[in-house]
């Protein structure tokens, strides 16, 4: 979203009991009640807790971008994303892009985000836009811009080069938003003209509707409006489609996303997402690319995905969220078994969308986490890409790096926030440093990483594992950082108590990750060994 678009706060739980039986399968989401996957009960048998098998990761020989269930891959590997949404780094022609991907190779961020038509600067910064615009200003939407093209694939190339991945937003429209539409004979000559609005191109198209808006007339596959040339919203809407994919669909670091925002302003989602679908099957069917959607908001509740959750034509489900872990896990937790990969490709200001990662970034950074631990993938929101390699963007650059650097310590690819049956594994901790502020991703009995955050004591960790020897290792979010490290055994299944670090050595704010390993090897070997003499005596 651009810093101007103000959204509400997140969902409310009684909100989700009142809907889940309205419109869901009870059969397909297990049950609806939130108390179902919460429990304090301690006697969770760790047969019920294996591992989704959908998670898996099998190695394969593909290049670029790709993904195993819910995790992305790159060159066949599997490759933790953190990144940037940096709408108009490709299109502004005053930015160095190149030095800003050196920028984020520098601190290992390997991937951004990125429009094809940044409307909000083309009188700001004049970005380059898909379409030419004549010397009188006007857009001509059947004349495509060479400039804003070529710029666009050597920004792709360079990416490549540095193994970064891109997301490439096709559209981006607010067509529900009067500041967006600009029809209501409020002089616009400083501000943004969008090329859709027949008052701002060559081809007689579009019209306002009564509310001096086009939404939803934006999202109807059959609006009957016809253009000079005789062509309709659908085929100017097909024509960006197939250009995206004929210009940009080869480059194997790219994977491109519908629709940002999809379902602002009051926009009927239920009636209108297959505006989105047809996208989406579209560029399935006509390109390599992965294809992601914008999924849900979470003022919307967590059912709202369901119209994305088993098509063929989806690979990753866009989300924009914001509030506590808690609320991010809660948000995202009928998605985590439909075997997409969940993604904030931007994130939300606190409050409001006043405060970005600039101002706070430590409350950006715990949101970072919330993502990770509930199974996603993140990117912080740049609202000004010539500020990149800034002082406050190397300091987002740098949580975000401790974040890829502590998930690639395990092989997160094998781990889960739920099992099969969709039950948290939060429920495996009963205590720690920050009492009830924490998540857990885990692969039962073989590794673990805990998130916490908020009020800060030195009580030890209580988790419950299988029979076995174990290394734990804290971390500092902020850095990555090793600040404790330890052993523990247990001789049957239950709960093992982790020491706790100082509260001194890391920021409650911003958390504390710990990662609990099985051993292996002679270790296993040596504990083995003991416990059976003990046994025996």
């Amino acid at each position: 979203m651009k810093k101007k678009l103000i959204f509400g706060h997140g969902f409310v739980l009684t909100l989700f009991i009142a809907v889940c039986t309205s419109f869901m399968d009870l059969k397909e989401i297990n049950g609806c009640g939130l108390s179902d996957k919460k429990s304090n009960d301690e006697s969770l048998p760790l047969d019920s807790i294996q591992p989704d098998g959908r998670d898996k990761f099998n190695s394969n020989t593909a290049k670029g971008i790709g993904r195993q269930g819910r995790w992305f891959t790159y060159d066949g590997q599997p490759t933790y994303l953190v990144g940037f949404d940096s709408q108009e780094l490709a299109c502004d022609p005053t930015i160095d892009y190149v030095a800003a991907l050196d920028q984020f190779v520098k601190y290992r961020i390997n991937k951004v985000r990125i429009w094809t038509y940044c409307w909000f600067g083309t009188t700001s910064f004049k970005a380059l836009t898909p379409w030419v615009r004549e010397q009188t200003g006007l857009f001509n939407l059947d004349q495509w811009n060479p400039e804003f093209w070529e710029r666009t694939k050597d920004f792709l190339i360079s990416a490549r080069d540095r193994k970064i991945t891109v997301e490439i937003t096709v559209f981006s429209p607010y067509p529900g938003w009067a500041a967006w539409w600009r029809d209501d004979g409020v002089p616009d000559t400083d501000l943004f003209k969008i090329a859709w609005n027949k008052k701002n191109n060559v081809n007689g198209v579009f019209s306002s509707n009564a509310r001096g808006l086009f939404q939803s007339e934006f999202f109807n596959l059959n609006h009957p409006e016809v253009s000079h040339s005789g062509r309709r919203l659908r085929d100017y809407q097909q024509d960006l489609v197939d250009k995206v994919i004929s210009e940009f669909g080869a480059f194997e670091n790219v994977y491109i996303e519908v629709c940002n925002e999809f379902g602002t302003y009051d926009l009927d989602v239920d009636t209108w997402h297959p505006w989105q679908l047809e996208w989406a099957r579209r560029i399935n069917e006509t390109a390599s690319n992965m294809v992601a959607v914008h999924a849900g908001w979470d003022k919307e509740g967590p059912f709202r995905p369901k119209h994305y959750w088993d098509s063929k034509f989806v690979d990753i489900m866009n989300f924009r969220l914001r509030g506590s872990p808690q609320e991010v896990s809660d948000a995202l937790h009928y998605s985590q078994l439909k075997g997409k990969i969940l993604s904030v490709n931007e994130t939300p200001g606190f409050p409001e969308n006043k405060e970005d990662f600039h101002n706070d970034l430590d409350r950006h950074t715990r949101f970072a986490w919330a993502i990770f631990m509930a199974g996603g993938h993140v990117g912080f929101y740049e609202d000004n890409s010539s500020r990149i390699g800034s002082q406050g963007w190397v300091n987002g650059a740098q949580r975000l790096k401790a974040l890829r650097e502590i998930a690639e310590k395990v092989s997160f690819w094998k781990l889960s926030p739920v099992n099969k049956k969709g039950v948290e594994y939060d429920r495996l901790i009963k205590k720690g440093p920050t009492g009830a502020g924490h998540q857990l991703l885990a692969n039962p009995g073989s590794e673990y990483v805990a998130y916490f955050w908020g009020s800060q004591s030195t009580n030890a960790v209580r988790i419950r594992l299988p029979a076995g020897a174990y290394s734990y290792k804290w971390y500092d979010v902020r850095d990555a950082s090793l600040i404790k490290d330890g052993k523990v055994v247990r001789s049957t299944p239950g709960v093992v108590k982790i020491a706790s670090p100082a509260i001194t050595a890391w920021n409650p704010d911003s958390g504390l990750a710990l990662i609990v390993k099985a051993s292996k090897g002679k270790e296993t070997a040596i504990w083995k060994q003991s416990h059976a003499q003990i046994a025996s005596q």
